[in-house]
């Protein structure tokens, strides 16, 4: 199991059990964007796939014949992060200050996939 850095804490843990059945029951899981071991979106994604995992290792009642569950990622490579840098005028995007309009940043820079798992973490 492969673990990345969260953007945030969980805020939501209704949505968090939701995640963590999504897994149980190998429904599809919208990809995080990461960038190395930095996640720009997923933070419930990531710790759902943690105690999933977690549960599955420990064949916990209701996951014994469940497949690993996995958490597909997309990849920021370089040239998009540049490209979203010299939108914004920055030299980095941590500059920015907010999470929010960094991955708005990301966002606008790059192709669908990687739109399409920004898109619940755009402000």
């Amino acid at each position: 199991m492969h673990t990345y850095n969260e953007p945030h804490e969980v805020r939501d843990n209704d949505k968090l059990t939701a995640l963590v059945e999504a897994f149980r029951i190998g429904k599809a899981i919208t990809p995080i964007v990461v960038q190395g071991e930095v996640a720009f979106s997923g933070s419930h994604r990531i710790a759902a796939h943690r105690q999933a995992w977690k549960l599955w290792n420990d064949e916990a009642a209701g996951w014994e014949n469940v497949s690993e569950p996995e958490l597909d990622t997309v990849e920021i490579d370089d040239e998009t992060w540049q490209r979203a840098c010299e939108m914004r005028d920055v030299d980095h995007l941590d500059e920015l200050g907010d999470w929010n309009e960094l991955c708005q940043s990301l966002y606008d820079a790059t192709d669908d996939d990687v739109k399409a798992a920004l898109e619940d973490q755009r402000g």
